[in-house]
């Protein structure tokens, strides 16, 4: 088992399907991608982000994720 440390900056941000940045405020909690169309929980958002971000770190560099 491994932990590894990721910078959680911007992940609730970015586009976890093509990567844009999108603006919210705080209280924004959905997620909606003006690019591509992705729209879902900001948090979950992040985390798919988290995830991608961890495993390219130690070598791993592709990751699907599909919400739904």
């Amino acid at each position: 088992s491994m932990v590894v440390l990721v910078d959680p900056r911007n992940t609730s941000k970015m586009c976890s399907r093509c990567g844009i940045l999108v603006e919210k405020t705080l209280s924004d909690r959905v997620h909606s991608c003006p690019q591509c169309g992705l729209s879902l929980d900001r948090d979950w958002n992040a985390a798919i982000n988290i995830l991608r971000l961890g495993l390219q770190s130690v070598g791993i560099k592709t990751v699907e994720a599909c919400p739904f």
